[in-house]
């Protein structure tokens, strides 16, 4: 319950809040997401590939769109298979 004379600085911080966006959408920005999460953590430990992912959880990461085929050859070389798979704006996608 609100105390008298609140209301009116109440609405006005849920304006505010009502206005902020809770999410920014990106588009183009590479996902890697693999089943081991033990991949994720050594790209993460590699002065290589380190600050060029960011984890979003124990099996994702978001790429720096410029370093997505270094990423990929460090996968590679680490004896992994990166199955590449492509979404567009109509979410189509294709498997290479």
């Amino acid at each position: 319950m609100l105390e008298a004379g609140t209301e009116k600085y109440a609405d006005e911080s849920l304006g505010v809040l009502m206005r902020r966006p809770s999410a920014i959408l990106h588009e183009y920005v590479p996902v890697l997401e693999v089943t081991d999460p033990t991949i994720l953590t050594m790209l993460l430990a590699d002065p290589a590939t380190a600050d060029q992912v960011v984890r979003l959880s124990d099996h994702v990461v978001v790429v720096q769109p410029a370093a997505l085929d270094a990423v990929l050859a460090r996968l590679r070389t680490l004896g992994q298979t990166p199955k590449i798979v492509q979404g567009g704006s109509d979410g189509a996608r294709t498997g290479f």
